[in-house]
C-alpha cells in the first residue's frame, strides 16, 4: 500500500473516532443523575426550594418542605435528649410549629437561590446526594424512603441546626420543654 494510501486510511479512522467521540460526548449525561437512584428525588426537591425562593413566601417554603421532606423526623430528631419530654398531647402542636419554624428558617436564608436555576447532581454515594446550583454553593442531600431527611449546605447539615437551636431554648429554660413550644407558637426564629 502506497503512502498516500496509508494517510488516507489514517484519515478516515481517526475522522470516524472523532466523529464517535463527538457522539458520545454530546450525549453524555452533564451529571451523574443516570447512575444516582434518588437523583429524581433530590431533583424535584431542589426545584421546589428554587421556586419558593423566587416566590419569597414561608407559604412557598411550607408547601415544599411538606411535598418533599420528612420534617417529622427531622423535627423529633431536633429534641435530641428532650424528646421523651414531649407530651403525647402536644405532638402535634410541635411537629407543626416546627414545621412553620423550618419554612421560615428556609426563606430568611434563601436569597443566594432566588436567582439560580440549574440544580446539578455532582455525586451519589447510596442514601446521600451532592448536588451544586449551576456548578457553586454544594449541597449534599439525605435520602430516606424517597424523601428528603436532611441537607447539608457550606458544611452544616440543617438537622443539626435545628437540635442546637430547640435544644438550647429548652435548656436556657431548665429542661422545659413547654418554653420551646411557646417560642415555636411565638413564629420567632
Amino acid at each position: 500500500m502506497s503512502t498516500l494510501g496509508l494517510a488516507y486510511r489514517a484519515a478516515r479512522f481517526l475522522a470516524a473516532a472523532l466523529a464517535l467521540l463527538t457522539v458520545v460526548g454530546l450525549s453524555a449525561p452533564r451529571s451523574h443523575a443516570a447512575s444516582c437512584p434518588g437523583a429524581g428525588t433530590v431533583t424535584s426537591a431542589g426545584n421546589a426550594f428554587i421556586a419558593a425562593a423566587a416566590r419569597n413566601t414561608a407559604a412557598a417554603f411550607s408547601s415544599a418542605l411538606a411535598r418533599h421532606t420528612d420534617t417529622r423526623s427531622a423535627a423529633l430528631f431536633a429534641l435530641g435528649q428532650y424528646r421523651k419530654d414531649l407530651p403525647r398531647a402536644r405532638q402535634g402542636e410541635f411537629l407543626s410549629g416546627a414545621h412553620a419554624f423550618m419554612a421560615r428558617f428556609l426563606l430568611r436564608y434563601s436569597g443566594p437561590f432566588r436567582t439560580q436555576r440549574d440544580l446539578i447532581i455532582e455525586s451519589c454515594r447510596g442514601a446521600l446526594i451532592e448536588t451544586s446550583l449551576g456548578g457553586r454553593s454544594k449541597m449534599v442531600w439525605r435520602l430516606t424512603g424517597g424523601r428528603i431527611r436532611d441537607v447539608r449546605v457550606s458544611g452544616v447539615w440543617l438537622s443539626i441546626q435545628l437540635r442546637s437551636k430547640f435544644t438550647g431554648i429548652i435548656r436556657r429554660n431548665d429542661g422545659k420543654v413547654d418554653a420551646l413550644l411557646d417560642f415555636l407558637r411565638s413564629g420567632s426564629n
